[in-house]
C-alpha cells in the first residue's frame, strides 16, 4: 500500500501527541533539499503517517520511530516489508538507537512541551552525522532552544518556505516554517554565520 492509500486509512491526527502530518508535496520538496545519497542510513524520529519515509525508503536503509501505536501499526503495514526498513514504536527522546546514521530527517513536534523540537534535533545530532528538519521560523529564537540545542549544534544551511504549509486543515499551525540542516558542534567550534543572515541555502 502506498502513501495515497495510507492517507485515506489513517488521516486523523492525535493533537494530544502534537501530530501535524507532512503534506506529500512538502515532503518531496524537503527530501530533495536534504540531498540524501543513495544507500545512506536514515533516521526518521517522528514518522507519523510516513510521508518522509515514502520519499526516502526506496533507496536507503531507514529507521522510522513513531510514538503513536496506531500510526506505528500503519507504518508496519505500509512499509514493513521493504528491504532495509526498521519501524520502531517508541518515544524518540527515550529510545536509544543501536547504530549511527548518516542523516536524520524530521518534521518534529513543537508544542507538546517547551522547545521539544530542539530536544528532537539535539538528540538526533548525537546519533547522526547530519540532521535536516522542518521547523517553525521562530526556531532560532529563545533562550530555551539556545541552551538545549543551538549551543550544541552547528547550522550549515536553512531555507525559509515561501508558502505556509497546511499540515492539518483547520488545525494546521498558524506559523511560517523553514528547512534547517545542522550537525553536532565540535569542542570549541563557533557558528560562522548569524541566524538572521540566512547562511547557505
Amino acid at each position: 500500500m502506498k502513501q495515497s492509500q495510507l492517507f485515506e486509512d489513517a488521516t486523523v491526527p492525535n493533537f494530544d501527541l502534537d501530530q501535524y502530518f507532512t503534506p506529500t508535496d512538502l515532503a518531496k520538496e524537503f527530501v530533495d533539499w536534504c540531498s540524501i545519497p543513495h544507500g545512506a542510513t536514515v533516521l526518521e524520529p517522528s514518522a507519523g503517517l510516513g510521508a518522509l519515509v515514502e520519499c526516502i525508503s526506496i533507496h536507503c536503509a531507514m529507521t522510522a520511530v513513531e510514538l503513536d501505536p496506531d500510526k506505528a501499526s500503519e507504518l508496519v503495514l505500509n512499509f514493513g516489508d521493504e528491504d532495509g526498513m526498521d519501524i520502531v514504536e517508541a518515544d524518540f527522546l527515550e529510545w536509544e538507537p543501536s547504530q549511527r546514521y548518516d542523516v536524520a530527517v524530521m518534521n518534529p513536534p513543537y508544542s507538546m512541551q517547551p522547545a521539544i523540537d530542539a530536544l528532537f534535533i539535539r538528540k538526533a545530532t548525537i546519533h547522526c552525522d547530519r540532521v535536516c528538519a522542518i521547523v517553525r521560523s521562530v526556531f532560532f529564537n529563545g533562550a530555551g532552544r539556545k541552551a538545549i540545542c543551538h549551543d550544541h549544534a552547528i547550522y550549515t544551511r536553512f531555507k525559509p518556505l515561501v508558502n505556509r504549509p497546511q499540515f492539518g486543515g483547520d488545525h494546521s499551525p498558524k506559523a511560517d516554517f523553514m528547512f534547517v540542516e545542522c550537525r553536532k558542534r565540535k569542542l570549541g567550534e563557533q557558528q560562522r554565520w548569524s541566524f538572521a543572515g540566512g547562511g547557505a541555502q
